[in-house]
């Protein structure tokens, strides 16, 4: 017995000591099982809410809020395709839905029997491809037109073709997301989808070497660019531009060319396999909260789709500024192909500036 204790003596420690570790790390295991399973998982583009934007939300609902941020339309989209994508909530633009809609990854959630959809303003209910609101609620909206100082351009006549043609002098910036890029150079004339669908490569990079021969190619945000007369006109959406309208008002002016300029609208949709329908749509109401909405809007520059009192916000941004414009200049794009590869490839190598990282 003498013989054994010394060995004794050194395995009852280990022993012990192995079998609080393995209690410990069954402990870590449940309770990252069961962080897992108490996380709601968001799809988002980058600068859609603020970092803080759901702290209230966790706490009063026992959940972690895990929102991962794209920082292209394309790349959320492509993700949220994915047999691997887990996200319970997806935010994405109204050009985007009909595509994913044919996944049929997203839940019949009946937003239209949400008390906080009573809210929404009748002009953003019913849309061409979810005409009951089955699946999708409509959380902001925005007009992608232009700006330009005033007295450059002629806005009842102003278009697109003339401002972007060969003969054009007006130093014009456009937006540079791959959806606007091919829905502008086809307004003015530059090219032809049916050159993505056949895939006509060689025209398609000449076409975009016209255009960026024509206009000033930046990453910077188009307020920055006007503002050091760097450009003369500049497209962005007409939330961003009201706020800048408001502190510039005499010197700048918003424009939408009779070619039609894209309204659109973010949306909010849930995955039909997740585990946390009720939190979803609990933070659907939470969003549209009045005050935590305005919030929204601040943050993120889009217009509202409820209406709020005159003094809260910005007259633009408000549900009812959209019947104040010339609506046969505006389209409510429902099918998009900048996500196909070949424009894809065009773009990288017309301009591979594009694809880098913005600072």
């Amino acid at each position: 017995m003498k013989r054994h204790l010394p060995l004794i003596l050194f395995v009852a420690p280990i022993s012990f000591i192995l079998g609080s570790w393995w209690g410990l790390y069954r402990e870590e295991q449940k309770k990252l099982h069961h962080f897992q399973n108490n996380t709601l998982n968001i799809y988002s583009l980058k600068g859609t809410f603020s970092p803080q934007f759901f702290k209230d939300f966790e706490g009063d609902h026992q959940i972690q809020i895990h929102n991962k941020e794209f920082s292209s339309e394309n790349s959320l989209t492509e993700s949220s395709y994915q047999k691997s994508s887990h996200f319970d909530v997806i935010i994405l633009p109204s050009y985007k839905a009909k595509a994913i809609l044919e996944t049929q990854a997203l839940k019949n959630s009946h937003f239209q029997d949400s008390e906080n959809f009573k809210q929404i303003h009748a002009d953003f209910r019913g849309l061409p491809f979810d005409e009951n609101n089955d699946v999708f609620l409509p959380l902001s909206w925005g007009i992608n037109g232009f700006l330009a100082k005033k007295n450059v351009l002629t806005g009842e006549n102003f278009s697109l073709k003339s401002l972007l043609s060969s003969k054009g002098t007006t130093p014009t910036h456009l937006d540079t997301s791959p959806f606007e890029l091919l829905q502008n150079s086809e307004k003015a004339g530059l090219l032809s989808i049916n050159w993505i669908k056949t895939e006509k490569k060689d025209l398609l990079l000449q076409s975009l070497k016209n255009l960026f021969q024509r206009i000033h190619l930046s990453q910077q945000r188009a307020e920055t660019l006007l503002f050091n007369n760097l450009v003369a006109v500049a497209q962005l959406p007409h939330g961003r531009a009201a706020h800048f309208l408001n502190q510039h008002p005499d010197q700048f002016e918003f424009l939408i060319p009779i070619e039609k300029s894209t309204l659109w609208l973010r949306l909010f949709a849930i995955h039909k396999r997740t585990e946390h329908f009720k939190e979803a749509k609990n933070l659907a109401s939470y969003i549209l909260e009045k005050q935590r909405y305005q919030q929204f809007l601040n943050f993120n520059k889009e217009a509202s789709v409820i209406t709020f009192a005159e003094n809260d916000l910005l007259q633009r941004l408000q549900p009812h500024y959209l019947r104040s414009l010339e609506l046969s200049r505006i389209q409510l794009v429902t099918e998009s192909f900048e996500g196909q590869e070949i424009w894809t490839e065009a773009l990288k190598e017309s301009a591979p500036s594009l694809f880098q990282p913005k600072e």
